[in-house]
């Protein structure tokens, strides 16, 4: 079974994705995704109110 990131027809198959992550500092990308976060959350959760509060308002005219 070939392996997805194998090249195909190559005399040995050539794995691109240990090769493109050698040198990447993980710990760099793990803290810009936590300084994200912060303001990430309340977007989401304001966004998930407006669509509770659409629908409970939806259901009060639909009921009326």
């Amino acid at each position: 079974m070939l392996d997805v990131l194998t090249v195909v027809g190559a005399d040995a198959p050539v794995t691109y994705l240990p090769n493109a992550i050698t040198g990447v500092d993980f710990s760099q990308v793990l803290n810009e995704i936590t300084a994200v976060a912060p303001s990430l959350l309340p977007v989401a959760v304001a966004c998930i109110a407006f669509r509770k509060g659409i629908s409970f308002i939806f259901s009060i005219l639909r009921g009326a």
